[in-house]
C-alpha cells in the first residue's frame, strides 16, 4: 500500500462520505515500531471509509492491520 484516503460520514447514504485526508506510506522495513502513524484533525464521525490509491507493486498488496485511535464523544 502506498497512497490512501480516510473518509468520515454520520450516514450512509450516497455522497455523504467526506474526505479527512490523504496519506503515504513510507516504503521501508521497520523494525523498532512495526507500525507507521499518521494524524489528521480532529473530527466527529459514525463511520469510516478506508480508501486505497495506490500501491507501490503492480500486484498483490497486503494489509495486515488497521488501528484508529480516539474517544467517543460522551452524549
Amino acid at each position: 500500500m502506498k497512497d490512501f484516503e480516510l473518509l468520515i460520514a454520520n450516514d450512509l447514504s450516497p455522497g455523504s462520505f467526506k474526505s479527512i485526508g490523504r496519506f503515504q506510506t513510507r516504503n521501508v522495513k521497520l523494525f523498532e515500531a512495526p507500525y507507521q502513524a499518521f494524524e489528521f484533525r480532529a473530527v466527529q464521525a459514525k463511520y469510516l471509509k478506508f480508501k486505497l490509491i495506490s500501491s507501490y507493486s503492480a500486484g498483490y498488496t497486503w494489509l495486515s492491520e488497521f488501528q484508529l485511535l480516539g474517544r467517543l464523544d460522551e452524549k
